[in-house]
């Protein structure tokens, strides 16, 4: 079963290297131009596959990325795919190409953790401690590791780790 990286280029690079993935991500995209990405995906999606979201660094989530983002997540979730988002770096101390979002991404990730526990995604608690030993203020460089831990989150029990368990959606998905 593939596994689909979808959202910024912290997905890209997470994609890279993988087996199995597929991944629809780009540089520098706020969420509300990331649509053809998670169209890919939903279309492509089946059953049991897994889908790791990585958005946030490009333009945060402000009210329209959390409702296209939502939206994109229950289609998923409604296909029948797992769904894990990738936290934030939350120490941006040191510096680095991210050094204007410190202060905001603690705020982001509780948005990105209200969205899992609404879709019944996991939100992958581990990747922000990733992130915040990555040295220089970088995410990038450590692709591997923060795609490991996001998909731990799928296969943990681990309230810890998985914020939100799967859950039978109600509601129907907003088309992208």
């Amino acid at each position: 079963m593939p596994t689909f990286f979808v959202g910024d280029s912290v997905a890209r690079g997470m994609g890279q290297g993988a087996p199995g993935a597929e991944t629809y991500a780009t540089e520098r995209m706020a969420v509300p131009n990331m649509g053809h990405h998670f169209s890919n995906a939903i279309a492509r999606a089946q059953p049991g596959d897994t889908v790791v979201v990585s958005a946030g660094y490009n333009g945060g989530v402000d009210q329209t990325g959390r409702a296209q983002l939502t939206g994109w997540i229950r289609a998923l979730r409604e296909r029948g795919a797992q769904v894990s988002i990738v936290g934030l770096r939350e120490d941006f101390s040191g510096g680095g190409a991210y050094r204007h979002l410190a202060g905001t991404t603690p705020a982001t990730n509780q948005t990105l953790r209200a969205i899992a526990a609404e879709t019944g995604a996991t939100f992958a608690e581990g990747t922000i401690d990733v992130a915040n030993r990555i040295d220089r203020g970088q995410i990038q460089g450590n692709y591997a590791q923060v795609r490991a831990t996001a998909l731990a989150a799928l296969s943990t029990g681990n309230t810890a780790w998985a914020a939100a368990t799967p859950r039978t959606l109600n509601t129907p998905p907003a088309s992208p």
